[in-house]
């Protein structure tokens, strides 16, 4: 029963989360002057995320190695589109916060999962540092006092995505509340 809801809520949110990604790049690909490869780039990520529900149908006993990719997949748009776009000021960085709300979502808490999600956050974090340090900046494709408007969309479709979630687990853990009671 646990595991039919991690999968069920793995597939609401990639069936739904693109869509309400899908402003970023759209905004980016309005505003940089140059938006190849970076923003093609940010949304093919965002994209492959409705490639994760036809993968889990070809391949269900591999449901959580295609939510640990999926969580990959996701720290890696987000720091994609923040190493590009204002680096450790991006308004994107806001969504790394949502990566262990959704990673325990679909994987549950075990130890295992524990270090999976702590290490690919380090992993993730330690690349973009690395990468700063590699060229000394950050890019700047868009001035980041230019990027208001888009900060405002990010946080917005951030909070909206975490909203939709929460409350889906939050009628899950009432429904199993009631279910206790009877």
């Amino acid at each position: 029963t646990h595991a039919k809801k991690r999968v069920r809520m793995f597939l609401i949110s990639h069936m739904f989360g693109p869509v309400i990604g899908f402003p970023i790049p759209l905004f980016l690909y309005m505003y940089d002057p140059s938006p190849w490869p970076h923003v093609h780039m940010l949304a093919m990520f965002i994209g492959a995320f409705w490639l994760f529900p036809i993968a889990l149908k070809l391949l269900p006993k591999h449901y959580t190695t295609l939510a640990m990719a999926s969580v990959v997949n996701l720290s890696t748009a987000i720091l994609w589109g923040s190493y590009h776009y204002g680096g450790v000021s991006s308004p994107f960085l806001m969504w790394f916060l949502v990566v262990p709300l959704l990673a325990f979502f679909y994987l549950g808490s075990s130890n295992r999962n524990r270090i999976f999600v702590f290490a690919q956050i380090a992993v993730g974090l330690a690349a973009f540092y690395g990468a700063f340090l590699f060229k000394d900046s950050f890019p700047s494709h868009i001035p980041i006092e230019q990027m208001v408007g888009v900060g405002i969309v990010s946080a917005f479709c951030a909070a909206t995505y975490v909203f939709l979630m929460a409350s889906y687990y939050s009628s899950v853990v009432d429904s199993q509340s009631e279910l206790l009671k009877e």
